[in-house]
Protein backbone atom coordinates (compact mmCIF):
# COMPACT_ATOMS: atom_id res chain seq x y z
CA UNK A 1 0.00 0.00 0.00
CA UNK A 2 2.82 2.40 0.88
CA UNK A 3 4.52 1.77 -2.50
CA UNK A 4 1.22 2.23 -4.31
CA UNK A 5 0.54 5.58 -2.65
CA UNK A 6 4.11 6.67 -3.32
CA UNK A 7 3.77 5.79 -7.02
CA UNK A 8 0.46 7.63 -7.15
CA UNK A 9 2.02 10.73 -5.59
CA UNK A 10 4.86 10.61 -8.11
CA UNK A 11 2.37 10.27 -10.95
CA UNK A 12 0.39 13.28 -9.79
CA UNK A 13 3.39 15.51 -9.21
CA UNK A 14 5.18 14.44 -12.40
CA UNK A 15 8.86 15.14 -12.94
CA UNK A 16 8.96 17.53 -9.99
CA UNK A 17 8.87 14.54 -7.61
CA UNK A 18 11.98 12.40 -7.10
CA UNK A 19 13.02 9.50 -4.89
CA UNK A 20 16.77 9.67 -4.46
CA UNK A 21 18.66 6.45 -3.70
CA UNK A 22 21.44 4.27 -5.11
CA UNK A 23 19.34 3.50 -8.18
CA UNK A 24 18.14 7.02 -8.81
CA UNK A 25 19.63 10.38 -9.60
CA UNK A 26 17.96 13.70 -10.07
CA UNK A 27 16.95 13.93 -13.70
CA UNK A 28 16.91 17.68 -13.49
CA UNK A 29 17.88 19.01 -10.11
CA UNK A 30 16.70 22.51 -10.89
CA UNK A 31 13.13 21.25 -11.41
CA UNK A 32 12.92 18.97 -8.38
CA UNK A 33 10.36 20.27 -5.93
CA UNK A 34 9.36 17.18 -3.92
CA UNK A 35 12.20 14.86 -2.91
CA UNK A 36 12.38 11.65 -0.86
CA UNK A 37 15.83 10.57 0.35
CA UNK A 38 16.08 6.78 0.44
CA UNK A 39 19.86 6.35 0.59
CA UNK A 40 22.09 8.74 2.52
CA UNK A 41 25.22 7.34 0.87
CA UNK A 42 24.15 9.06 -2.33
CA UNK A 43 23.77 12.35 -0.51
CA UNK A 44 27.15 11.99 1.14
CA UNK A 45 28.75 11.19 -2.20
CA UNK A 46 27.60 14.48 -3.68
CA UNK A 47 27.21 17.21 -1.04
CA UNK A 48 26.70 19.80 -3.79
CA UNK A 49 23.24 18.40 -4.49
CA UNK A 50 21.57 20.75 -2.05
CA UNK A 51 22.81 23.82 -3.88
CA UNK A 52 21.07 22.47 -6.98
CA UNK A 53 17.66 22.06 -5.40
CA UNK A 54 17.26 25.35 -3.62
CA UNK A 55 13.63 25.58 -4.73
CA UNK A 56 12.65 22.32 -3.08
CA UNK A 57 9.22 22.37 -1.40
CA UNK A 58 9.07 18.87 0.14
CA UNK A 59 11.80 16.80 1.76
CA UNK A 60 11.11 13.30 3.12
CA UNK A 61 13.86 11.32 4.82
CA UNK A 62 13.18 7.62 4.31
CA UNK A 63 16.46 6.39 5.83
CA UNK A 64 17.84 6.10 9.37
CA UNK A 65 19.76 9.33 9.92
CA UNK A 66 21.23 8.11 13.21
CA UNK A 67 22.78 5.15 11.40
CA UNK A 68 24.69 7.42 9.07
CA UNK A 69 25.69 9.79 11.84
CA UNK A 70 27.29 6.90 13.72
CA UNK A 71 28.96 5.55 10.56
CA UNK A 72 30.52 8.73 9.34
CA UNK A 73 31.31 12.22 10.53
CA UNK A 74 30.39 13.61 7.12
CA UNK A 75 26.70 13.95 7.93
CA UNK A 76 26.70 15.17 11.51
CA UNK A 77 24.38 17.68 13.10
CA UNK A 78 26.21 20.67 11.66
CA UNK A 79 25.99 19.15 8.18
CA UNK A 80 22.28 18.59 8.62
CA UNK A 81 21.82 22.16 9.76
CA UNK A 82 23.73 23.45 6.75
CA UNK A 83 21.78 21.17 4.43
CA UNK A 84 18.29 22.05 5.60
CA UNK A 85 19.14 25.74 6.01
CA UNK A 86 19.92 25.94 2.30
CA UNK A 87 16.36 24.88 1.45
CA UNK A 88 14.85 28.26 2.09
CA UNK A 89 11.54 27.55 0.32
CA UNK A 90 10.85 24.21 2.00
CA UNK A 91 7.21 23.79 2.98
CA UNK A 92 7.05 20.12 3.99
CA UNK A 93 9.67 18.34 6.09
CA UNK A 94 9.19 14.74 7.20
CA UNK A 95 11.64 13.27 9.71
CA UNK A 96 9.28 10.53 10.89
CA UNK A 97 10.91 7.59 12.75
CA UNK A 98 14.41 8.77 11.87
CA UNK A 99 15.88 7.90 15.27
CA UNK A 100 16.94 11.44 16.13
CA UNK A 101 17.11 12.70 19.70
CA UNK A 102 17.69 16.42 19.11
CA UNK A 103 15.57 18.44 16.72
CA UNK A 104 17.87 20.29 14.28
CA UNK A 105 17.86 23.97 15.20
CA UNK A 106 18.01 24.90 11.53
CA UNK A 107 14.35 23.97 11.15
CA UNK A 108 13.34 27.24 12.76
CA UNK A 109 14.88 29.13 9.83
CA UNK A 110 12.44 27.60 7.34
CA UNK A 111 9.98 30.46 7.42
CA UNK A 112 7.77 28.94 4.69
CA UNK A 113 7.42 25.58 6.44
CA UNK A 114 3.80 24.46 6.73
CA UNK A 115 4.11 20.78 7.62
CA UNK A 116 6.62 19.30 10.07
CA UNK A 117 6.56 15.61 10.99
CA UNK A 118 8.76 14.40 13.85
CA UNK A 119 6.62 11.37 14.70
CA UNK A 120 8.15 8.20 16.07
CA UNK A 121 11.38 9.81 17.30
CA UNK A 122 11.10 8.33 20.77
CA UNK A 123 14.17 9.97 22.28
CA UNK A 124 13.25 13.58 21.64
CA UNK A 125 12.67 15.19 25.04
CA UNK A 126 12.10 18.77 24.04
CA UNK A 127 11.42 20.88 20.99
CA UNK A 128 13.51 24.01 20.50
CA UNK A 129 11.73 27.07 21.87
CA UNK A 130 12.66 28.84 18.65
CA UNK A 131 10.20 26.62 16.79
CA UNK A 132 7.63 29.34 17.46
CA UNK A 133 9.28 31.31 14.66
CA UNK A 134 7.55 29.04 12.15
CA UNK A 135 4.66 31.43 11.70
CA UNK A 136 3.31 29.59 8.64
CA UNK A 137 3.25 26.17 10.28
CA UNK A 138 -0.13 24.49 9.83
CA UNK A 139 0.64 20.93 10.97
CA UNK A 140 2.97 19.67 13.69
CA UNK A 141 3.06 15.86 14.00
CA UNK A 142 4.57 14.39 17.15
CA UNK A 143 2.80 11.03 17.17
CA UNK A 144 4.50 8.41 19.39
CA UNK A 145 7.26 10.72 20.59
CA UNK A 146 7.23 8.80 23.87
CA UNK A 147 10.13 10.71 25.43
CA UNK A 148 8.76 14.19 24.78
CA UNK A 149 8.32 15.88 28.16
CA UNK A 150 6.92 19.27 27.19
CA UNK A 151 5.62 21.32 24.31
CA UNK A 152 7.10 24.73 23.41
CA UNK A 153 6.39 27.22 26.19
CA UNK A 154 5.19 29.95 23.82
CA UNK A 155 3.26 27.67 21.48
CA UNK A 156 0.52 30.30 21.42
CA UNK A 157 2.67 32.23 18.93
CA UNK A 158 2.15 29.57 16.26
CA UNK A 159 -0.94 31.49 15.22
CA UNK A 160 -1.54 29.53 12.01
CA UNK A 161 -1.31 26.09 13.60
CA UNK A 162 -4.30 23.94 12.65
CA UNK A 163 -3.20 20.43 13.58
CA UNK A 164 -1.22 19.39 16.66
CA UNK A 165 -1.02 15.61 16.45
CA UNK A 166 0.51 14.41 19.71
CA UNK A 167 -1.11 11.02 20.20
CA UNK A 168 1.17 8.67 22.11
CA UNK A 169 3.24 11.42 23.75
CA UNK A 170 2.93 9.73 27.12
CA UNK A 171 5.93 11.56 28.56
CA UNK A 172 4.10 14.89 28.59
CA UNK A 173 3.43 16.17 32.11
CA UNK A 174 1.38 19.25 31.27
CA UNK A 175 0.21 21.55 28.50
CA UNK A 176 1.69 25.03 27.99
CA UNK A 177 -0.21 28.06 29.16
CA UNK A 178 -1.65 29.96 26.22
CA UNK A 179 -2.53 26.88 24.17
CA UNK A 180 -6.13 28.02 24.34
CA UNK A 181 -5.28 31.09 22.26
CA UNK A 182 -4.86 28.88 19.18
CA UNK A 183 -8.55 29.19 18.42
CA UNK A 184 -8.12 27.92 14.85
CA UNK A 185 -6.75 24.60 16.09
CA UNK A 186 -8.67 21.72 14.50
CA UNK A 187 -6.67 18.74 15.78
CA UNK A 188 -5.41 18.16 19.32
CA UNK A 189 -4.93 14.47 19.96
CA UNK A 190 -3.86 14.57 23.61
CA UNK A 191 -4.36 16.97 26.50
CA UNK A 192 -2.45 16.25 29.72
CA UNK A 193 -3.82 17.76 32.93
CA UNK A 194 -1.33 19.48 35.21
CA UNK A 195 -0.87 17.26 38.27
CA UNK A 196 0.52 20.11 40.39
CA UNK A 197 4.17 19.07 40.28
CA UNK A 198 5.05 20.92 37.08
CA UNK A 199 6.14 24.52 36.40
CA UNK A 200 3.72 27.33 37.14
CA UNK A 201 3.53 28.35 33.49
CA UNK A 202 1.49 25.24 32.64
CA UNK A 203 -2.11 25.50 31.55
CA UNK A 204 -5.19 23.87 33.04
CA UNK A 205 -8.23 22.33 31.40
CA UNK A 206 -9.61 25.81 30.84
CA UNK A 207 -7.15 26.05 27.93
CA UNK A 208 -9.68 23.94 26.03
CA UNK A 209 -12.47 26.44 26.63
CA UNK A 210 -12.29 28.32 23.35
CA UNK A 211 -10.94 25.54 21.14
CA UNK A 212 -14.33 24.82 19.61
CA UNK A 213 -12.98 24.04 16.15
CA UNK A 214 -11.45 20.78 17.38
CA UNK A 215 -12.42 17.78 15.28
CA UNK A 216 -12.06 14.03 15.46
CA UNK A 217 -10.53 12.54 18.61
CA UNK A 218 -9.51 14.10 21.91
CA UNK A 219 -7.87 12.24 24.78
CA UNK A 220 -7.60 13.85 28.22
CA UNK A 221 -5.17 12.15 30.59
CA UNK A 222 -4.15 12.51 34.25
CA UNK A 223 -7.51 13.64 35.60
CA UNK A 224 -7.29 13.77 39.40
CA UNK A 225 -9.40 11.80 41.91
CA UNK A 226 -10.92 13.39 44.98
CA UNK A 227 -9.85 16.91 44.20
CA UNK A 228 -12.31 19.76 44.10
CA UNK A 229 -11.71 20.58 40.47
CA UNK A 230 -15.26 20.33 39.15
CA UNK A 231 -15.36 24.01 38.17
CA UNK A 232 -12.02 23.75 36.38
CA UNK A 233 -13.15 20.68 34.47
CA UNK A 234 -16.38 22.39 33.48
CA UNK A 235 -14.30 25.25 32.09
CA UNK A 236 -13.02 22.85 29.42
CA UNK A 237 -16.35 23.54 27.72
CA UNK A 238 -16.48 20.18 25.96
CA UNK A 239 -20.20 20.55 25.31
CA UNK A 240 -19.52 23.23 22.67
CA UNK A 241 -17.10 21.08 20.67
CA UNK A 242 -19.60 19.81 18.15
CA UNK A 243 -17.02 18.38 15.74
CA UNK A 244 -15.48 15.91 18.20
CA UNK A 245 -16.62 12.34 17.56
CA UNK A 246 -14.37 10.53 20.07
CA UNK A 247 -13.59 11.45 23.69
CA UNK A 248 -11.24 9.48 25.95
CA UNK A 249 -11.04 10.37 29.65
CA UNK A 250 -8.43 8.82 31.94
CA UNK A 251 -7.95 9.39 35.66
CA UNK A 252 -4.66 8.85 37.50
CA UNK A 253 -4.62 5.39 39.06
CA UNK A 254 -7.55 3.58 40.67
CA UNK A 255 -9.71 5.27 43.30
CA UNK A 256 -11.09 3.10 46.10
CA UNK A 257 -13.09 5.44 48.34
CA UNK A 258 -13.68 8.44 46.16
CA UNK A 259 -17.00 9.90 45.08
CA UNK A 260 -15.84 13.30 43.78
CA UNK A 261 -15.35 11.79 40.32
CA UNK A 262 -19.13 12.09 39.90
CA UNK A 263 -19.04 15.89 39.93
CA UNK A 264 -15.91 15.94 37.79
CA UNK A 265 -17.53 13.88 35.07
CA UNK A 266 -20.61 16.07 35.26
CA UNK A 267 -18.42 19.02 34.27
CA UNK A 268 -16.89 17.14 31.35
CA UNK A 269 -20.16 16.98 29.44
CA UNK A 270 -19.51 16.41 25.72
CA UNK A 271 -21.52 17.64 22.77
CA UNK A 272 -24.46 15.43 21.74
CA UNK A 273 -22.70 14.69 18.44
CA UNK A 274 -20.21 12.44 20.25
CA UNK A 275 -20.03 8.91 18.81
CA UNK A 276 -17.40 7.20 20.97
CA UNK A 277 -16.72 7.56 24.69
CA UNK A 278 -13.95 5.94 26.72
CA UNK A 279 -13.54 6.04 30.52
CA UNK A 280 -10.54 4.63 32.36
CA UNK A 281 -10.01 4.51 36.15
CA UNK A 282 -13.31 6.29 36.76
CA UNK A 283 -14.08 6.22 40.49
CA UNK A 284 -17.63 7.54 40.53
CA UNK A 285 -20.73 5.67 41.71
CA UNK A 286 -23.17 7.32 39.35
CA UNK A 287 -23.26 8.58 35.80
CA UNK A 288 -24.13 12.20 34.87
CA UNK A 289 -27.56 13.10 33.56
CA UNK A 290 -26.03 14.31 30.30
CA UNK A 291 -25.94 10.70 29.11
CA UNK A 292 -29.55 11.22 27.98
CA UNK A 293 -28.30 13.73 25.39
CA UNK A 294 -25.80 11.38 23.72
CA UNK A 295 -28.20 10.09 21.11
CA UNK A 296 -25.45 9.58 18.52
CA UNK A 297 -23.22 7.43 20.72
CA UNK A 298 -22.32 4.09 19.09
CA UNK A 299 -19.38 2.86 21.15
CA UNK A 300 -18.44 2.88 24.83
CA UNK A 301 -15.12 1.65 26.18
CA UNK A 302 -14.80 1.14 29.94
CA UNK A 303 -11.62 0.12 31.74
CA UNK A 304 -10.95 -0.36 35.45
CA UNK A 305 -14.06 1.09 37.06
CA UNK A 306 -13.46 1.28 40.82
CA UNK A 307 -17.06 0.47 41.77
CA UNK A 308 -18.06 -1.71 38.83
CA UNK A 309 -20.86 -1.17 36.38
CA UNK A 310 -23.65 -2.44 38.64
CA UNK A 311 -23.71 0.92 40.48
CA UNK A 312 -23.90 2.98 37.29
CA UNK A 313 -27.57 2.44 36.49
CA UNK A 314 -27.72 5.44 34.17
CA UNK A 315 -24.75 4.10 32.25
CA UNK A 316 -26.50 0.78 31.81
CA UNK A 317 -29.34 2.56 30.04
CA UNK A 318 -26.84 4.46 27.92
CA UNK A 319 -25.12 1.27 26.78
CA UNK A 320 -28.42 -0.04 25.52
CA UNK A 321 -28.27 2.50 22.68
CA UNK A 322 -24.72 1.58 21.63
CA UNK A 323 -23.67 -0.93 19.01
CA UNK A 324 -20.10 -1.42 20.27
CA UNK A 325 -18.94 -2.28 23.78
CA UNK A 326 -15.44 -3.06 24.98
CA UNK A 327 -15.28 -4.89 28.30
CA UNK A 328 -12.00 -5.06 30.15
CA UNK A 329 -10.75 -5.88 33.65
CA UNK A 330 -14.01 -5.71 35.59
CA UNK A 331 -15.99 -8.89 36.07
CA UNK A 332 -18.85 -6.97 37.72
CA UNK A 333 -19.96 -6.06 34.22
CA UNK A 334 -20.95 -9.66 33.68
CA UNK A 335 -23.94 -9.04 35.96
CA UNK A 336 -25.51 -6.57 33.58
CA UNK A 337 -27.74 -8.09 30.90
CA UNK A 338 -29.35 -5.06 29.27
CA UNK A 339 -27.51 -5.01 25.94
CA UNK A 340 -29.96 -4.87 23.04
CA UNK A 341 -28.36 -3.67 19.81
CA UNK A 342 -24.62 -4.38 19.97
CA UNK A 343 -22.73 -4.88 16.72
CA UNK A 344 -19.27 -5.30 18.23
CA UNK A 345 -18.30 -6.93 21.54
CA UNK A 346 -14.80 -7.26 22.99
CA UNK A 347 -13.68 -9.16 26.10
CA UNK A 348 -10.17 -8.18 27.12
CA UNK A 349 -8.00 -9.27 30.05
CA UNK A 350 -10.74 -10.69 32.28
CA UNK A 351 -8.81 -13.09 34.55
CA UNK A 352 -11.93 -14.52 36.23
CA UNK A 353 -14.03 -15.03 33.12
CA UNK A 354 -14.73 -18.78 32.77
CA UNK A 355 -17.54 -18.64 30.21
CA UNK A 356 -19.43 -15.99 28.28
CA UNK A 357 -22.27 -14.42 30.31
CA UNK A 358 -25.62 -16.05 29.56
CA UNK A 359 -27.22 -12.62 29.35
CA UNK A 360 -25.46 -12.04 26.05
CA UNK A 361 -27.03 -14.99 24.22
CA UNK A 362 -29.85 -12.86 22.81
CA UNK A 363 -27.52 -10.50 20.92
CA UNK A 364 -28.99 -11.31 17.54
CA UNK A 365 -27.46 -8.16 16.01
CA UNK A 366 -23.86 -8.98 16.99
CA UNK A 367 -21.47 -8.90 14.02
CA UNK A 368 -17.99 -8.93 15.57
CA UNK A 369 -16.71 -10.75 18.66
CA UNK A 370 -13.18 -10.59 20.06
CA UNK A 371 -11.94 -12.49 23.12
CA UNK A 372 -8.39 -11.58 24.08
CA UNK A 373 -6.21 -12.57 27.06
CA UNK A 374 -8.98 -14.26 29.05
CA UNK A 375 -6.80 -17.03 30.44
CA UNK A 376 -9.47 -18.61 32.67
CA UNK A 377 -11.96 -19.03 29.85
CA UNK A 378 -12.50 -22.79 29.50
CA UNK A 379 -15.51 -22.97 27.21
CA UNK A 380 -17.60 -21.10 24.70
CA UNK A 381 -21.29 -21.88 25.33
CA UNK A 382 -23.39 -23.90 22.92
CA UNK A 383 -25.90 -21.10 22.68
CA UNK A 384 -23.45 -19.23 20.44
CA UNK A 385 -25.49 -20.58 17.52
CA UNK A 386 -28.07 -17.90 18.38
CA UNK A 387 -25.68 -15.21 17.14
CA UNK A 388 -26.95 -15.57 13.61
CA UNK A 389 -25.51 -12.22 12.47
CA UNK A 390 -21.94 -12.92 13.62
CA UNK A 391 -19.48 -12.27 10.77
CA UNK A 392 -16.07 -11.97 12.44
CA UNK A 393 -14.78 -13.93 15.46
CA UNK A 394 -11.32 -13.60 17.02
CA UNK A 395 -9.89 -15.73 19.86
CA UNK A 396 -6.47 -14.60 21.05
CA UNK A 397 -4.28 -15.72 23.97
CA UNK A 398 -6.96 -17.79 25.73
CA UNK A 399 -4.71 -20.55 27.04
CA UNK A 400 -7.40 -22.56 28.89
CA UNK A 401 -9.83 -22.78 26.00
CA UNK A 402 -9.57 -26.39 24.80
CA UNK A 403 -12.35 -26.77 22.23
CA UNK A 404 -15.01 -25.03 20.17
CA UNK A 405 -18.74 -25.67 20.66
CA UNK A 406 -20.91 -27.62 18.23
CA UNK A 407 -22.89 -24.42 17.77
CA UNK A 408 -20.08 -23.12 15.53
CA UNK A 409 -21.50 -25.26 12.71
CA UNK A 410 -24.67 -23.15 12.64
CA UNK A 411 -22.99 -19.74 12.32
CA UNK A 412 -23.79 -19.44 8.64
CA UNK A 413 -23.01 -15.71 8.51
CA UNK A 414 -19.50 -16.18 9.92
CA UNK A 415 -16.97 -15.11 7.29
CA UNK A 416 -13.73 -14.93 9.28
CA UNK A 417 -12.41 -16.86 12.27
CA UNK A 418 -9.00 -15.94 13.72
CA UNK A 419 -7.35 -18.13 16.36
CA UNK A 420 -4.11 -16.87 17.86
CA UNK A 421 -2.28 -19.36 20.07
CA UNK A 422 -3.42 -22.20 22.32
CA UNK A 423 -4.69 -25.74 21.87
CA UNK A 424 -7.28 -24.64 19.31
CA UNK A 425 -4.55 -24.28 16.70
CA UNK A 426 -4.12 -28.05 16.60
CA UNK A 427 -7.81 -28.81 16.97
CA UNK A 428 -8.72 -26.66 13.97
CA UNK A 429 -6.10 -28.14 11.67
CA UNK A 430 -7.59 -28.96 8.29
CA UNK A 431 -8.74 -32.52 7.91
CA UNK A 432 -7.20 -33.95 11.08
CA UNK A 433 -8.20 -31.51 13.82
CA UNK A 434 -11.01 -32.52 16.18
CA UNK A 435 -12.76 -29.18 15.65
CA UNK A 436 -12.17 -29.01 11.90
CA UNK A 437 -15.74 -30.15 11.04
CA UNK A 438 -17.07 -27.27 13.13
CA UNK A 439 -15.15 -24.61 11.20
CA UNK A 440 -14.77 -26.12 7.72
CA UNK A 441 -17.61 -23.97 6.36
CA UNK A 442 -15.92 -20.66 7.28
CA UNK A 443 -14.47 -18.92 4.17
CA UNK A 444 -11.50 -17.30 5.95
CA UNK A 445 -9.77 -19.29 8.67
CA UNK A 446 -6.63 -17.72 10.13
CA UNK A 447 -4.47 -19.75 12.51
CA UNK A 448 -1.39 -18.17 14.01
CA UNK A 449 0.86 -18.25 17.05
CA UNK A 450 2.17 -14.80 17.95
CA UNK A 451 4.92 -14.73 20.55
CA UNK A 452 5.59 -11.28 21.90
CA UNK A 453 9.14 -10.64 23.04
CA UNK A 454 10.43 -7.48 24.65
CA UNK A 455 13.73 -6.49 23.14
CA UNK A 456 16.16 -3.78 24.14
CA UNK A 457 17.28 -1.13 21.71
CA UNK A 458 19.81 1.19 23.25
CA UNK A 459 18.35 2.15 26.59
CA UNK A 460 14.79 1.35 25.54
CA UNK A 461 12.94 -1.89 26.19
CA UNK A 462 9.51 -0.75 25.10
CA UNK A 463 9.84 -1.95 21.53
CA UNK A 464 7.99 -5.17 20.83
CA UNK A 465 8.60 -7.79 18.17
CA UNK A 466 5.97 -10.15 16.94
CA UNK A 467 7.14 -13.53 15.70
CA UNK A 468 4.51 -15.61 13.95
CA UNK A 469 6.04 -19.08 14.17
CA UNK A 470 3.19 -21.24 13.05
CA UNK A 471 2.14 -18.97 10.23
CA UNK A 472 -1.20 -18.25 8.71
CA UNK A 473 -3.55 -20.81 7.22
CA UNK A 474 -6.09 -19.12 5.06
CA UNK A 475 -8.85 -21.07 3.44
CA UNK A 476 -11.00 -19.64 0.69
CA UNK A 477 -13.62 -21.26 -1.49
CA UNK A 478 -13.25 -20.01 -5.04
CA UNK A 479 -15.08 -22.03 -7.68
CA UNK A 480 -14.91 -25.01 -5.31
CA UNK A 481 -11.11 -24.78 -5.24
CA UNK A 482 -9.36 -24.40 -1.90
CA UNK A 483 -6.43 -22.07 -1.75
CA UNK A 484 -3.97 -22.47 1.07
CA UNK A 485 -1.44 -19.87 1.98
CA UNK A 486 1.22 -20.38 4.64
CA UNK A 487 3.76 -18.02 6.08
CA UNK A 488 6.39 -19.29 8.46
CA UNK A 489 9.21 -17.76 10.48
CA UNK A 490 7.78 -14.33 9.83
CA UNK A 491 9.30 -11.55 11.91
CA UNK A 492 7.69 -8.18 11.87
CA UNK A 493 7.10 -5.13 13.98
CA UNK A 494 3.53 -4.51 15.14
CA UNK A 495 1.32 -3.42 12.30
CA UNK A 496 0.46 -0.26 14.19
CA UNK A 497 4.07 0.85 14.06
CA UNK A 498 4.20 0.35 10.31
CA UNK A 499 0.90 1.96 9.44
CA UNK A 500 1.23 5.40 7.88
CA UNK A 501 -1.01 8.12 6.61
CA UNK A 502 0.10 9.71 3.37
CA UNK A 503 0.12 13.42 3.96
CA UNK A 504 1.74 16.32 2.22
CA UNK A 505 1.51 19.87 1.05
CA UNK A 506 2.31 20.48 -2.57
CA UNK A 507 2.71 23.97 -3.81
Amino acid sequence: MHDFMHDLAVKVSGSSSTTFDSNNKFLDESKSRHVAIGDMDCVLADPTLWSKVGKMRTLLFQCDIQYYVSRTMCFNESTMNATISSLKLLRTLCLERRNIDVVPSCITKLKHLRYLDLSGNRRIKKLPDSIIRLQNLHTLRLVDCFGLEELPRDIKKLVNLRHLENKGCFGLTHMPRGLGQLTNLMTLSLFVVNSGSVPGDSGGLDELNGLNSLKGKLEIRRLVHGKDVASEYKAANLKDKQHLHTLKLEWIGIAENVVDDDTQLEGLEPHPNLKKLSLKNYGGVRFPNWHLLLTNLVRVRLKTLSHGIQHLTALQKLLGYCNELDLGKDEDWMQWLGLKSLHCLEFFDLPKLVSLPSGFQHLSTLRELMIDSCHSLTAIPEWIHKWTSLEKFTISNCSSLTSLPEGMRHLTSLRMLTIDGGILLRRCKEGTGEDWPKVAHIPDLILKDSIVDTVGIGHHTSFRKYRERVGILKKKNNNNKRKLKRRSDLEEWPAKAERRNVRGILG
